[in-house]
């Protein structure tokens, strides 16, 4: 993310890019495009298997998009756009005699350029085109903690699991659709969607170390192999963001 910032930086500081032709947006959206494909994968008991089971739950699904696009004229646009998705869940069960918590963390980056066409009616503009879509699935990271009480008080016995699935990629090709609306000058506010065929490709290790920490000190250490990979029609994502067209 930080190497895109660099480059945008770059191309706005040249004299011959710094036109009304760069327009620069950030946008959120959902994680329609790999949301069920990774939850299926990570979490075969059941995306919310926690969840279910859970006194409190807090779940995190957030996917941050940037992008640059540039106009070769009025009717065609170049487009990079780079994204961030955090899938973070904590959840917690506790009852008279034992404790349960669990928490999980995994980001996705994705890095997809596109070229496509567009036409502006007033303050209104629609564009369409194809995009080249590369997400970079990270680990996933959980750990488990759970406490068992001979009453109220006293603990009779605690256990901690750390685990660790690899992550994976996911490519494809997509259709992208927009729509804006100029507020004032270069302001413009937009709505996207994504959808498309993907080719995914994830995990390889189960890794699962544990560790009784009361009444005695253990460790357990055990690992697999559990990969997947699957074609498939991606869900819709939908975006909504804001934009700002250089002079």
């Amino acid at each position: 993310m930080k190497y895109t910032v660099v480059v945008v930086f770059l191309f706005l500081g040249n004299p011959y890019f710094a036109q009304r032709k760069f327009e620069l947006g950030f946008g959120l959206s959902n994680q329609g495009q790999f949301d069920k494909l990774v939850e299926n994968f990570y979490f075969p008991a059941g995306p919310t298997v926690w969840l279910d089971d859970s006194n409190k739950g807090k779940d995190l699904r957030l996917k941050a998009n940037l992008y640059l696009s540039y106009l070769f004229n009025y009717d065609f646009e170049f487009r990079l756009r780079t994204s961030y998705a955090i899938r973070k869940n904590e959840y917690e069960k506790i009852l008279p005699t034992s404790s349960l918590k669990t928490n999980d963390l995994q980001n996705i980056f994705e890095f997809s350029p596109s070229f496509g066409v567009r036409k502006s009616w007033g303050r209104f503009s629609f564009s369409t085109g194809v995009e080249l879509p590369v997400y970079l699935v990270g680990d996933l990271n959980e750990q488990i903690i759970y406490e068992e009480f001979s009453d109220s008080v006293n603990l009779s016995a605690a256990s901690k699991s750390d685990i660790r699935m690899d992550g994976g990629f996911i490519i494809g090709l997509n259709q992208y659709i927009s729509v804006r609306t100029v507020l004032k000058n270069q302001l413009f506010v937009f709505s996207e969607l994504n959808y498309g065929l993907l080719y995914a490709k994830l995990g390889e290790k189960y890794v699962d170390f544990s560790q009784t920490t009361f009444p005695t000190i253990s460790d357990s250490y055990f690992e697999f192999n559990k990969s997947y990979s699957k074609i498939y029609f991606s869900s819709i994502q939908v975006q909504i963001g804001i934009g700002y067209k250089f002079k």
